[in-house]
């Protein structure tokens, strides 16, 4: 069962639904090519992309998360992915160009085994550096509050859920192959991200022995990729409405692998994010939410 929920603002914000999982059957990749194409573009090829029309009740962004310049940024010591969300806070102001955040999406599927998977892509707005991006899904609802701080609701303080999921993608020394490493908050307020491992088939979409199997992955644009009309994307240099390499960036992960049968969380909010290095530790710069 699929609850989907919509959060309007003055800001797009999105909430990554209540997701259940069906039964479970293990061996079923999320870069199957007749699910979901993580492909390194947008564009519908055979069955589903990021133009693509969902089914109705589908937990998803309607539509991408728009992110201009100069909307809010991380800022201060404790913008961390290794703190509680108590310790994040947020201005209006500028990153890297390399760091822009433009647009963020995230659509939950289940995988023809039963299995359910969260799709998620950014784009950023230069390509002119190395790109870390990093992807949180939150049980609770996390949003900017107009005092600096993430909220729920205006007043009130977030904090992390034991099982609140980070996925942390790395493309470095100018490569198209990802880094990529998954996260699970335990601990509770005063606890932290435990890498999870064991078991886990990660890599670039699409390529190598585990091509159309990865539990976890994630792939960039090799070269220009056009954008969808309805994303309104624009380079810091290059032609309107066309992904320059490596700007765009789109992956999945199997939450009924990560979890267990019968144990996946109810996810209702999502943020996408970047950092000043691959480190875990490193501060945070931009995100969209």
């Amino acid at each position: 069962m699929f609850l989907n929920r919509l959060f309007a603002a003055p800001r797009v914000l999105l909430a990554v639904s209540c997701l259940l999982a069906a039964s479970v059957a293990l061996g079923q990749g999320v870069d199957n090519p007749a699910v979901f194409e993580l492909d390194g573009n947008t564009q519908v090829s055979s069955s589903k992309d990021w133009e693509s029309t969902f089914a109705a009740g589908t937990p998803k962004t309607l539509i991408p998360i728009q992110d201009p310049a100069p909307n809010s940024i991380y800022t201060g010591g404790g913008s961390k992915d290794t703190n509680d969300v108590s310790q994040w806070k947020h201005k209006d102001g500028s990153v890297p160009d390399k760091d822009d955040i433009r647009q963020a999406a995230a659509v939950a599927l289940p995988l023809p085994n039963g299995n359910l998977a969260i799709y998620f892509t950014a784009t950023r707005f230069a390509n002119n550096g190395d790109a870390q991006v990093g992807f949180w899904f939150f049980q609770k609802k996390v949003t900017p509050q107009p005092d600096g701080t993430f909220g729920p609701a205006p007043g009130q303080i977030a904090n992390h859920e034991n099982g609140d999921l980070l996925v942390l993608v790395n493309f470095e020394g100018g490569g198209l192959t990802p880094s990529i490493q998954v996260y699970q908050w335990q601990g509770g307020v005063n606890g932290g991200p435990v890498l999870v491992s064991a078991g886990l088939k990660v890599g670039q979409c699409g390529t190598g022995p585990n091509a159309g199997n990865h539990d976890v992955c994630a792939i960039t644009n090799a070269g220009d990729s056009n954008a969808p009309a309805s994303w309104g994307y624009e380079p810091k240099a290059g032609t309107a409405g066309v992904f320059p390499a490596q700007t765009f960036f789109e992956g999945a992960v199997n939450l009924s692998v990560i979890f267990g049968a019968g144990n996946v969380p109810c996810f209702s909010s999502f943020i996408a994010e970047t950092r000043s290095s691959s480190s875990i530790t490193a501060q945070l710069k931009d995100f969209a939410e």
